[in-house]
């Protein structure tokens, strides 16, 4: 079994450029789960659905975004990408 959570959170100095910094982040996430279902069956990898998603994302602005994996296959492992540094924590 095999699970994902992610959250984004919008750059909020794109406001003053009169950009809605939400739409960036909500279309980043939005399309993270696209890019989740199309992983491979038990082997979500945070770092390639971040990837995806932001190659496809068109809106103005900016994020940060971490994309947490759990599955039974690695023995109790949590896999994170972290978006806005690019850090990777296996815990």
């Amino acid at each position: 079994m095999e699970h994902a959570i992610g959250v984004a959170d919008g750059v909020g100095g794109w406001a003053d450029s009169g950009v809605n910094v939400g739409f960036y982040s909500r279309e980043l996430m939005s399309h993270s789960v696209d890019a989740i279902q199309e992983e491979p069956k038990g082997s979500i990898d945070p770092a390639r659905v971040l990837e995806k998603a932001h190659s496809i994302t068109k809106a103005m602005g900016s994020s940060t975004a971490c994309i947490i994996a759990l599955t039974d296959q690695l023995n109790g492992y949590v896999l994170c990408q972290e978006y806005a540094t690019g850090d990777f924590a296996q815990i």
